[in-house]
């Protein structure tokens, strides 16, 4: 296994890096848990869609990233098990990193922090001179990352690490400017040939053709599709048939390179190659086609609209609409058998796919317009339903979410009172949970004008009563839906109200359930509530080692907070929990966002450790 080349990189620079990444302090705590012992392995280079819903643990559906289990992944409990899909927990998990990036630009704007906590272009911008030393220039990053990223790129390198360092690797790229990719396009290619024989080979693989999505190199277009599709040019990749997951894998990454990319017509034809792998793939391959419609979501259109002729002769481009109407033919031809569990969950990602397609569509036509109340109108009767899967009517729930939109014309109210009606019925509490959180969604993407302020400030009064009276499990949703909300308030630079600070803190003090009273200090992190710093920090003190993911939630709840008097317990806290590791990102998280200057030296010596115990 190489160690050596982490020993020409400091951990101030790994720190940075991390932050660059992502907008999170990821890559010292990730090289450092990969370092460890197995247990605790992990892997660097971890990408996370933009995903609201997945199937159950263990149901052989993997419908997005994390692209395997992730023993730092937030969505834990205690125990080291994962949370349930329809648990507050889960929903954490996949929106994590969104949050946290905004507590760290949050951070910036009110003081100039110790950690570099953006891309090295801004360092030297205003606010930003009085640490310049600490930011990475691009020439620190061409000369001291990038090479320490790419001694690892070798076949001789834990499979694990190996994976962390390809995708890490693309990550890093895309900060570089000015560099041929071709040569790095190629070297990730030649990992698609796995030819490693541990447990965890495939992994590399796996990480190969996600970091060549990342990379947006349009030249590696056919490859992946190649892949997805398992044809020729695929199986010479690999040096025989594409194994599913890799085709799954690849299908993804297909979606991340359109994402990154500007041409549209290299976007065009991701999109026709991610329907036809959709199309193509049998029904037993639920990985695959699944992989294809959560990559098809993530592949914007232009904003202004372009000739619609591509440049390809005799090929007009797709649009948003005929894009929706070939994935909804999966909702009609699945609902016929809803006993099968894989169509199902293939059913439960099309609603979700489809609303964020649709409102990532363009510019705004009458056609664009009708095929969003037509959808609006086909997710109310799936959230409806009283049988079929209960996915695909949380699902629905996401999607009218997300179809509000920021404005509050007919199509949106008719969305949002769909919700209001689910979050109030009384027949089934996950329903009114996902309900709850599409409604704090939406009202947290209102805009400024008077009708979609009125959805935030009606979908706060509803979710300020759900937290004081509704059961556990509701209460718990309600008030993360109300962090949501308060979080866009201030990134606006609004206030949020003592009422719902005042409300929050007394959920936090009285339900005192381990699995859920991290949503009540995660949503008083969102709001910033400074004053509950020392409810936040007492509790932290007294609650044991047998609870860490709580306890994880309260050190990053004082981090968002910004408190201050919470540093000496957080540096502790990552100095002591050595073999915990969940635990420790947390605490070294919460500790980056207060601001500590001791913080990159803390995790230095945790890194020193991990190097020696390598």
């Amino acid at each position: 296994m190489h160690t050596k080349p982490l020993r020409t990189l400091t951990l101030r620079e790994v720190v940075r890096c991390g932050v660059i990444h992502g907008g999170v302090v990821h890559c010292a705590i990730v090289l450092c848990a990969a370092l460890l012992a197995p247990p605790l392995l992990a892997h660097g280079g971890i990408h996370r869609g933009p995903v609201d819903f997945g199937p159950p643990p263990g149901s052989g559906a993997r419908p997005g990233p994390p692209p395997w289990p992730d023993p730092l992944c937030p969505h834990r409990v205690d125990g080291g098990r994962a949370a349930p899909p329809h648990s507050w927990q889960y929903w954490w998990g996949l929106h994590f990193e969104e949050y946290v990036a905004r507590g760290f630009e949050r951070a910036r704007r009110h003081r100039v922090p110790p950690l570099f906590l953006g891309p090295p272009e801004s360092a030297g911008r205003p606010g930003g001179t009085a640490r310049a030393g600490l930011r990475p220039t691009v020439d620190q990053m061409r000369g001291d990352v990038v090479p320490a990223i790419d001694g690892l790129l070798d076949p001789d390198t834990d499979e694990v690490l190996l994976a962390a360092a390809l995708i890490a690797r693309a990550k890093v790229e895309r900060t570089v400017p000015g560099h041929d990719r071709a040569p790095l396009r190629a070297r990730v290619s030649s990992f698609l040939r796995c030819d490693l024989t541990g447990a965890d080979a495939p992994r590399v693989a796996e990480a190969a053709a996600l970091a060549l999505g990342l990379l947006g190199d349009a030249e590696a277009t056919n490859t992946l599709l190649g892949l997805a599709l398992d044809d020729e040019e695929g199986r010479a990749h690999v040096g025989g048939p594409v194994p599913s997951r890799l085709r799954a894998f690849a299908a993804y990454a297909l979606g991340l390179l359109g994402e990154r990319t500007l041409d549209v017509d290299v976007r065009d034809a991701v999109r026709r190659g991610l329907l036809e792998v959709l199309e193509r793939a049998p029904s037993t391959e639920l990985d695959v086609r699944v992989g294809a419609v959560r990559a098809l979501a993530v592949v914007p259109f232009p904003r202004t609209e372009p000739a619609a002729r591509s440049r390809t002769a005799g090929v007009t481009r797709l649009d948003p609409a005929t894009v929706v109407a070939r994935l909804w033919r999966f909702v009609d031809e699945d609902g016929s058998v809803p006993a099968d569990r894989g169509s199902a969950l293939l059913r439960a990602q099309i609603p979700i796919a489809a609303s964020r397609i649709v409102m990532r569509g363009g510019p705004s036509t009458n056609a664009a317009e009708r095929c969003r109340a037509w959808l609006v109108r086909e997710s109310v009767v799936l959230a409806r339903a009283t049988g079929g899967a209960e996915e695909v009517r949380w699902s629905a729930l996401i999607a009218l979410g997300v179809l509000c939109g920021d404005s509050a014309d007919p199509i949106a109210r008719e969305a949002s009172a769909a919700l209001f009606e689910r979050a109030c019925s009384p027949d089934d509490e996950q329903a009114r949970c996902f309900a709850s959180m599409a409604l704090a969604r939406a009202a947290a993407r209102a805009g400024s004008a008077p009708e979609p302020l009125r959805l935030r400030e009606e979908a706060e009064r509803f979710l300020l009563g759900a937290v004081t009276s509704e059961p556990l499990e509701v209460g718990a949703w309600s008030a993360l839906g109300l962090g949501v909300i308060g979080r866009a308030r201030l990134d606006a630079g609004g206030r949020v109200s003592n009422r719902t600070r005042r409300v929050l803190r007394s959920a936090f003090q009285e339900r005192r359930s381990p699995a859920f009273r991290g949503a009540y200090a995660l949503a008083l992190g969102l709001v910033e509530d400074r004053g509950a710093s020392g409810h936040l920090l007492d509790a932290l003190r007294r609650i044991g080692h047998g609870q860490d993911a709580l306890r994880g939630d309260i050190c990053l709840a004082l981090g968002l907070t910004r408190a201050d008097d919470a540093a000496d317990t957080l540096v502790e806290l990552v100095g002591s929990s050595r073999y915990r590791m969940p635990l420790m990102r947390h605490a070294a998280l919460g500790l980056a966002l207060v601001g500590d200057p001791r913080a990159a030296g803390v995790l230095e010596a945790r890194l020193t450790d991990a190097v020696g115990l390598a």
